[in-house]
Formats: structure tokens, C-alpha cells, sequence
């Protein structure tokens, strides 16, 4: 149902925002232990994989954020514990678990210095993350960078 202000409801005849969906929601799910990469027909992305050493690395190529302004990706990675983090313990290199193609911002300190990652570890538990073993991050595109919006 379209309304007269231009409001789109699905399962209601009146919608009381743009897009108003009455029942359940079906997004795109993709699990995979390999390098991948994401497009717009993409929207949950699961890495079930090990990437623990240079050899099983495993990066997910996302888009240049000037390319799809809105976007919204959920990325999970299962590849936590000992065999992606050392331990549990994020170092400042040598990290091998699961890697984005393009740095995320996910925070600005007071001093105004932003804070950017490519490793789904990293974004997902430094700022008051608490994920555990299993990172998952929300991102973003506003046209110019990725941003998390969700950890």
C-alpha cells in the first residue's frame, strides 16, 4: 500500500513511516571459510573459517564507501579464542584474524584522533566490546568511509 504522502506498507494499509514492513524481514546470509567478496546483493557475511597464520589468512574485500552511500553489511567472525587472537589478547601486529579489504572507523577519541581498523577483532572489542569468541560488527557507508555502528 502506497499512501497519498508517499509512505510504502507492507502487510498494513496504513504506514506511518517510508517503509513500514508488518511480518518477518528475509536478508541474504552467506557463510564462508574462504576470502570473500562483498557486493550488493550481500548483507549478513559469516566467516566460519581458521585464520590464524600468514598462510590462512582471510580477508573480506568490501566496496569503496563511494560506491553504495547507506550500505549496511553485518560481518560475523567465528574464528575466535586462541587460534585468531593470541589467547584472547589483541596485539598491534601479527593479528591474523579475519581482515576487512578497507580500514572501518569505529571511534573518535576525546583529543579528536579517529580510530580505524581492518581487523574485525580489533573494531569489534576495543571500544567496550565484549563479543567474546565470536566478533561481529555493523557497518555503514556514508559516502566517504565505513563507519561501525553496532559491535
Amino acid at each position: 500500500m502506497i499512501t497519498s504522502n508517499g509512505n510504502f506498507g507492507i502487510g498494513t494499509i496504513t504506514p506511518n513511516s517510508i517503509l513500514q514492513l508488518n511480518g518477518s524481514l528475509s536478508m541474504p546470509v552467506v557463510v564462508t571459510d574462504k576470502n570473500y567478496t562483498l557486493t550488493d546483493r550481500d548483507y549478513s557475511v559469516i566467516f566460519n573459517g581458521l585464520s590464524q597464520d600468514v598462510t590462512s589468512h582471510v580477508i573480506f574485500t568490501i566496496p569503496d564507501p563511494s560506491t553504495c552511500k547507506g550500505r549496511i553489511y553485518k560481518i560475523t567472525s567465528l574464528n575466535g579464542g586462541v587460534n585468531g587472537h593470541h589467547n584472547g589478547v589483541y596485539p598491534d601486529s601479527n593479528e591474523y584474524g579475519l581482515a576487512l579489504s578497507i580500514p572501518v572507523i569505529y571511534a573518535k577519541d576525546d583529543d579528536g584522533t579517529i580510530r580505524s581498523s581492518t581487523s574485525v577483532y580489533k573494531i569489534g572489542n576495543a571500544v567496550g566490546g565484549t563479543k567474546g569468541y565470536a566478533d561481529r560488527i555493523t557497518i555503514q557507508s556514508d559516502g566517504n568511509n565505513w563507519y561501525c555502528i553496532d559491535y
